[in-house]
C-alpha cells in the first residue's frame, strides 16, 4: 500500500467489548503494518444501554482518526450506506463489529492482487456463521 491512506469502515451496535476484540484480532494480524489508516463508524443504538460514543472511544485506541455517526434508529441498510458514502480514500476494508481474524493476513498481497486484476472490486473473507456469544471468524481464504 505504500503511503496510500486506508479507511476501514464498521458497522456496529453498542457492544464495545466485543468491538475492541474484533480490532484488536484485526490491528495484529492485518491492519498493524498500516500507517496511515481512518475509521468510518457507524454506531446504532442497540445492545448494552450505553452512550454509543463508548463505541467510538475504543476505536480511537486503534485509530488517530474516526469519523462518527451515531443514529437515534437503528437501521443496517442507512449505517451501511453511510460509511460507504463517508469513505474518501482509494483503499477500503470492510468490518461489523463481531468479526475476528485468527491468523496474520498479509494485506499487501490482497492489494497487490487488487492491483493487478483490474477488474476486481473487491476481495471477501469467507464467511462462517455467528450468534450473539459467538463471533464470526476469519481464519482461512
Amino acid at each position: 500500500m505504500g503511503g496510500d491512506m486506508l479507511e476501514v469502515t464498521i458497522t456496529a451496535t453498542r457492544r464495545p467489548e466485543l468491538l475492541r476484540q474484533t480490532l484488536e484480532s484485526f490491528d495484529k494480524n492485518l491492519l498493524c503494518k498500516i500507517h496511515k489508516k481512518r475509521a468510518i463508524i457507524n454506531v446504532d443504538p442497540v445492545g448494552e444501554d450505553i452512550d454509543s460514543r463508548r463505541v467510538v472511544d475504543v476505536c480511537h485506541e486503534f485509530f488517530e482518526e474516526v469519523i462518527w455517526n451515531c443514529p437515534k434508529q437503528a437501521h443496517f441498510p442507512s449505517a451501511f450506506t453511510w460509511v460507504w458514502e463517508s469513505v474518501t480514500a482509494d483503499w477500503v476494508f470492510n468490518l461489523e463489529d463481531d468479526w475476528e481474524l485468527l491468523r496474520e493476513v498479509d494485506i499487501e498481497i490482497l492489494v497487490r492482487l487488487m492491483v493487478q486484476n483490474s477488474s476486481l472490486a473487491m476481495l471477501r473473507l469467507p464467511q462462517f456463521h455467528a450468534c450473539p456469544t459467538y463471533m464470526k471468524t476469519w481464519n482461512r481464504f
